[in-house]
């Protein structure tokens, strides 16, 4: 069945599941890549060294609004750990007042 032969009521449907089924396959794949990663922050998840930086961003990574990539120095791999949020230092000072 071509798309000019559906009805527009279904084309909306299809879009919507289309829609659901990509932004929970992007969650799960976000979800797999930050689990190893969420307790050792400071660490590579796979070899445990501490020799790790920023990565160099990817066109991927634009769409991970909530996560930043880091790349292993002895293993090589890349990972992603969540964003966090930094304290601001006027806000602290606001709210003490």
């Amino acid at each position: 069945m071509s798309l000019q032969a559906m009805s527009p009521r279904r084309l909306a449907v299809l879009f919507m599941f289309g829609l659901m089924i990509g932004s929970l396959s992007v969650w799960a794949i976000s979800a797999y890549l930050v689990l190893p990663s969420m307790r050792t922050y400071g660490r590579c998840p796979f070899c445990q060294s501490t020799r790790i930086r920023s990565a160099w961003p990817r066109f991927s990574d634009r769409l991970l609004l909530w996560l930043r990539a880091f790349r292993c120095e002895a293993c090589l791999r890349r990972y992603y750990v969540l964003k966090r949020e930094p304290k601001r230092r006027h806000q602290r000072a606001a709210s003490h007042s």
